[in-house]
């Protein structure tokens, strides 16, 4: 007999072999076919879920760790039969006491003479489930990692850029004094000097200047650091510092008039650094 033309012949061996636990409930819950999986998974659990028995009651009246899991199914259950929906699906964790299981609920319907029947499958999901969750632990550890990382990045940074203003300011203050002096040397003895002592000086200049621009370069390097908190920074307060850090000489021999400074938002070392450079600009030797 050609199998083709007898396809009945092979739907109750077929619904059997299924590796899902089936069964087909009718309008009222009630388990009117099961497959050999879901009878084997019922007596594995106390023969509560066998044929004749109403599903969307065993369901609704579970109690313990799967009473939410439970609920929610005979709710999907009762959409697909109403019409309301035309699929439900559901993962859910299923661990017995010796093995740690995860299973996955599906339920269609279908009308057969006149009647609305629903097709519920729990399909064991567990080996895809736990690579899952392999690969998000594996996920979370490492974007821990990532963090913990980024963490000790930013302390580098913070470092690096507190040793790099110390650096500058402790750089610049000998660099401001040599400059200072040889504008000082050029100013009171520039015509004493032959065109050698010049040079010197031109070269002096020229270095300090190339000292500058290395420890703004050393900054420059550090600005991936978070900037520094800002805050209010009274400039008079700033201005006597840097006035105080200049040679007793220099500051015999020039001539500084200063008006009232106000009090502004931002960082000391920044303000430092532009009172400093005015001051150099608007001072006037004698």
């Amino acid at each position: 007999m050609d199998a083709l033309n007898q396809p009945l012949r092979f739907a109750a061996a077929a619904f059997d072999a299924l590796s899902a636990h089936v069964a087909i409930l009718d309008s009222a819950g009630r388990i009117i076919l099961e497959n050999r999986m879901w009878r084997r998974f019922s007596c594995d659990n106390g023969e509560i879920q066998t044929l004749g028995s109403n599903y969307l009651a065993v369901c609704e009246a579970t109690t313990g760790d799967d009473a939410i899991t439970a609920r929610a199914t005979a709710r999907g259950i009762r959409q697909v039969l109403s019409g309301e929906r035309e699929l439900y699906e559901l993962e859910y964790p299923c661990h017995s006491p010796s093995e740690e299981r995860y299973f996955a609920v599906r339920v269609t319907a279908f009308d057969q003479d006149g009647q609305r029947y629903a097709l519920v499958a729990h399909e064991n999901i567990t080996r895809r489930k736990k690579a899952e969750l392999e690969v998000q632990l594996l996920n979370e550890e490492l974007e821990q990692r990532v963090r913990d990382r980024t963490a000790q990045l930013n302390r580098s940074n913070r470092e690096l850029a507190q040793m790099a203003q110390v650096a500058s300011h402790d750089l610049q203050e000998p660099l401001r004094i040599i400059s200072n002096y040889s504008d000082l040397l050029t100013h009171r003895f520039g015509d004493q000097l032959s065109e050698k002592g010049s040079g010197y000086i031109q070269h002096i200049q020229h270095h300090t200047g190339r000292a500058r621009n290395l420890v703004r370069a050393l900054l420059e390097l550090t600005s991936i650091a978070p900037p520094q908190q800002m805050g209010e920074v009274n400039l008079k307060e700033v201005w006597n510092n840097a006035w105080d850090d200049l040679p007793t000489e220099m500051q015999q021999q020039t001539e500084v008039n200063v008006g009232p400074l106000p009090t502004v938002r931002g960082t000391a070392a920044t303000a430092l650094g532009a009172v400093t450079a005015a001051g150099q600009r608007r001072a006037v030797p004698c």
